[in-house]
């Protein structure tokens, strides 16, 4: 565990942060490639890494009544019409296929898949709630992807509950804040929140080069969003 902490902390200091986007040099008709200090996820290192944190978010989700479900990587984009109207900022991360998949993508956000696909397992409202919770690999189009930390492709850690009663959907809000808090403090990551209400939050991970932006105060500031309802 204590390895964890140190090198979870070093893959999210600034320091490493700003150094770890790749360069490509051509000299004397050689190609370079170099790479900033930081710890590549998909090595075994950052892997073995990745899978305890992986591990410790799933078991503790579980101990809250959370049952585990996996999520496709491919899915139909017209899935995205059940929902809310899109935003265009979310339309333009989207990642579409192509060629005979022309409708579909890439998975992006889980919300309407999951619902689809525990509408469709789901015989009576007397089963409800539904606790579910998912550790999947998301693609999305940004701006400024970061190799280490949230690039085109990341995972994400999630939990959802399917309930009829607000305040049961508003106490599950409360009990995934106070699980995430828990988790960072003790992985030693700084975070700061924005409360947009009681049952709407976002965590971030302070950066002078975040991809994200958040008010503290009057304050506009710059990070890299951890979590939020």
């Amino acid at each position: 565990m204590l390895a964890t902490q140190l090198a979870f902390g070093a893959m999210l200091r600034p320091k490493y942060v700003g150094n770890a986007t790749p360069t490509l040099e051509l000299a004397e008709n050689i190609l370079y490639y170099n790479a900033g200090r930081g710890i590549a996820p998909l090595l075994p290192l950052g892997l073995i890494l990745s899978s305890r944190i992986e591990s410790r978010l799933l078991e503790a989700a579980r101990i809250l009544g959370y049952a585990q479900i996996e999520l496709p990587h491919i899915v139909s984009t017209e899935i995205l019409k059940n929902g809310a109207p899109m935003a265009s900022g979310f339309r333009d991360v989207l990642v579409p296929l192509s060629g005979r998949m022309h409708m579909q993508h890439l998975m992006c956000t889980p919300e309407m898949q999951i619902a689809q696909m525990l509408r469709a397992s789901q015989a009576s409202h007397r089963a409800l709630p539904l606790r579910c919770c998912y550790i999947a690999t998301f693609f999305r189009q940004l701006r400024q992807p970061r190799p280490l930390l949230k690039g085109r492709e990341f995972r994400i850690f999630g939990a959802m509950t399917f309930g009829r009663a607000n305040e049961e959907l508003a106490g599950t809000v409360v009990e995934l804040k106070a699980l995430t808090v828990r988790l960072l403090e003790d992985l030693g990551i700084p975070y700061e929140e924005v409360s947009r209400g009681p049952t709407h939050f976002e965590l971030f991970y302070p950066m002078v080069n975040g991809i994200d932006h958040y008010i503290i105060g009057k304050v506009r500031r710059r990070g890299l969003s951890l979590a939020m309802s």
